[in-house]
């Protein structure tokens, strides 16, 4: 073939994803030129293959051939793609000294390639170095700043692009603007970009429907949430998904499965986060015989085998009850990863199984799954349970040898199985060690752990530190008279309750709906 077919025939390949083909017709072109070799990389970041894109682009510079835009722009993903930092920073060198920094094209390639790698303090230099940005240009810079969990500068950004009367936000900048609201402690600047996604007519848009769902539910504003996807003029599987999930994580399973019910009479087919949130729901409300009947369509349908919804499904199990029929799934299990592991442990750890926990802790570490922090919660408080002190240090102290970091629930479990085995001022030392702006969950444990052992002076004094931190919380005043009723000290108990009735402070009684 001569170039001018192979360019017709490997752009129409790679137009329809058949990168395969284009390749073979790249293969039997006579003569290729730089257009030829820039169309086949672009078919191979189309299609995933960046490692293939690369070795083409080293093979075009020993051919001595120019780079072209569509060439550099295909690149930049290639590199970001695959971690190569170094290697999209001399590709940007190039665009600097070939097409200069001002180019909009590449310029939004670059902020795109730079957000990628979350190194958004570059990515801001290239915006700014473009004389106009467009829409595209202000949206991968506000979607740098949300992957780096600094929303609160991409709502600015946000805010500074209404401001300006060159360019207008597209459906796409309002995602952007709404995912930056989801992580804002404050639920009205949602509310306001609401309001103007009404007003600017984009909320029919299938993306802003379903982003202004998810900032909804992250902010636990489920009824808002729920209106508008009452509302959607087109369900899919995403916004179906969502709200079974946020249902399940707000802690209403009996309107997740409602939800997940009346999206079975709508269409048949079911994806795996569905599944997951499912079983998450049926665990919560112990209901086994729902978690049975969700099993068996995962059986049918083939997704038991899935990682993800075998641990959920294993965890249905043991939260269920069932230690049984989750042992039995786990030892059926083909392949296993950490979440199956945790799960079984945890399971294990709720029974009682406490050695069967532990030695499939070491037989987890033997096949070389690597526990994550969660893993190492479950076994911390199997050892709690327990009583198993010195492998409890054990366990806490080589956290450190894979690289994991001791959150407040590794600590909480530690105090936990110190004040349990009565050692009250080592666990008051380790609180004092800990490195958190905000202990008041450990000082609770370690005030619990007084009362078990009735230590009335370590507990008035710890009682004392929790009130300065949180002054309205009616648990600790509780505890704190517990302790001195179980003492004897009844004078001091009947204080503490005088001091509730003064504060106007009521203690919300406990209810069962479980018959």
């Amino acid at each position: 073939m001569d170039a001018f077919i192979g360019s017709a025939l490997i752009d129409m390949y790679v137009s329809f994803g058949i990168t395969h083909d284009a390749y073979k017709s790249f293969l039997g072109t006579a003569e290729k030129s730089g257009v030829i070799y820039s169309t086949m990389i672009h078919g191979f970041v189309c299609d995933s293959e960046f490692v293939a894109a690369v070795d083409m682009l080293i093979l075009m510079g020993k051919l001595g051939m120019v780079f072209d835009r569509s060439t550099v722009a295909s690149m930049l993903r290639a590199f970001s793609s695959l971690d190569m930092l170094e290697e999209a920073r001399a590709i940007h060198c190039h665009i600097v000294k070939t097409l200069g920094e001002k180019d909009l094209i590449m310029g939004n390639s670059l902020i795109e390639m730079y957000s990628n790698f979350r190194a958004i303090d570059e990515a801001v230099k290239v915006f700014m170095a473009i004389e106009v940005p467009n829409e595209f240009s202000w949206t991968s810079l506000m979607l740098g700043y949300v992957e780096t969990q600094r929303n609160d500068e991409a709502f600015q950004l946000y805010h500074i692009m209404l401001s300006s009367c060159s360019t207008k936000p597209n459906e796409y900048t309002l995602v952007a603007a709404l995912q930056a609201c989801s992580g804002l402690s404050e639920r009205w600047e949602g509310k306001q970009t609401h309001c103007f996604i009404i007003k600017m007519g984009f909320f029919l848009h299938a993306y802003v429907e379903s982003a202004l769902i998810v900032m909804y539910t992250k902010h636990g504003c489920m009824d808002d949430a729920s209106l508008i996807f009452l509302n959607l003029v087109v369900m899919d599987v995403v916004s179906w998904s969502t709200m079974i999930a946020s249902y399940t994580q707000h802690g209403d399973a009996e309107k997740a499965l409602h939800t997940f019910l009346l999206y079975k009479e709508e269409t048949s087919y079911i994806d795996e986060s569905i599944i997951s949130s499912c079983l998450s729901a049926c665990s919560s409300l112990t209901s086994i015989d729902m978690g049975r009947c969700i099993h068996e369509s995962c059986v049918k349908i083939g997704y038991d085998a899935n990682l993800q919804v075998s641990g959920a499904i294993l965890d249905m199990y043991c939260k269920c009850g069932s230690i049984e029929e989750g042992n039995q799934f786990f030892n059926e299990m083909r392949e296993h990863n950490v979440i199956s592991y945790t799960a079984m442990i945890s399971g294990y750890s709720q029974h009682g199984l406490v050695l069967n926990a532990l030695h499939l802790f070491e037989e987890m570490k033997e096949r070389g799954v690597k526990p994550d922090g969660v893993t190492f919660v479950e076994i911390l408080s199997a050892c709690s349970h327990f009583g198993l002190l010195k492998e409890g240090w054990e366990y806490f102290e080589s956290m450190t040898e894979y690289g994991l970091e001791k959150t407040m629930n590794h600590y909480a479990s530690m105090v936990d199985l110190l004040g349990r085995a009565g050692h009250l001022e080592k666990a008051e030392d380790l609180i004092n060690n800990a490195q958190f702006p905000l202990k008041t969950s450990l000082w609770r444990t370690l005030l619990g752990a007084c009362n078990k052992h009735g230590d009335v002076k370590n507990g008035g004094r710890i009682a004392e530190i929790i009130y300065r931190s949180e002054p309205n919380n009616t648990s600790n005043y509780v505890m704190l008279s517990n302790i001195f009723a179980s003492n004897s000290k009844w004078n001091h108990s009947f204080e503490v309750k005088s001091k509730m009735k003064q504060e106007f402070m009521r203690k919300i009684p406990g209810y069962s709906w479980i018959a």
